[in-house]
């Protein structure tokens, strides 16, 4: 993960400037109040499912440059509970429902999928189907949805 978190930095930077200079007031609202990229990244090693993910914020410094700082998730290390959630991209509307749950439901494919569809319905502009569902169990890494551009 350091590898892709060095390669996504540069890039990143561009992109972020180029939208500094052209849509400023989007920029000032949405980019500099969260976050920029998710990465996530689900796999088996040694018998064990591993979960990373890599949040990308941009930052100003003191004289208004732009830089990236990265948040850091690994699983199983950091993830103390035997079951979690993640999700990547605009995550507000999931998020507050996540908060008031008190235990998760029996079928946890379709609640994630419900979760980022209410994420659609409520900002549109900025999360679009289709949705990618994967789930990581002893046995693998499975694909419950999977959009039809994202071939086997």
């Amino acid at each position: 993960m350091q590898t892709i978190e060095a390669r996504l930095q540069e890039p990143l930077l561009r992109t972020l400037r180029r939208l500094r200079r052209e849509m400023p007031d989007e920029f000032q609202q949405r980019v500099l109040q969260g976050f920029v990229l998710h990465v996530a990244l689900a796999a088996f090693r040694d018998g064990h499912p591993v979960f990373e993910m890599r949040e990308f914020f941009a930052e100003t410094d003191g004289q208004n440059e732009l830089r990236i700082r990265v948040n850091r998730k690994s699983c199983p290390d950091e993830c103390p509970r035997e079951l979690d959630v993640f999700a990547v991209g605009e995550t507000a509307v999931m998020m507050r429902e996540l908060a008031v749950m008190r235990q998760f439901p029996p079928d946890l494919a379709a609640f994630g999928r419900d979760l980022v569809l209410r994420q659609i319905r409520s900002t549109p502009v900025f999360v679009g189907p289709p949705v990618d569902v994967i789930r990581i169990a002893a046995d693998g890494v499975h694909w419950v949805n999977r959009k039809p551009s994202c071939p086997a």
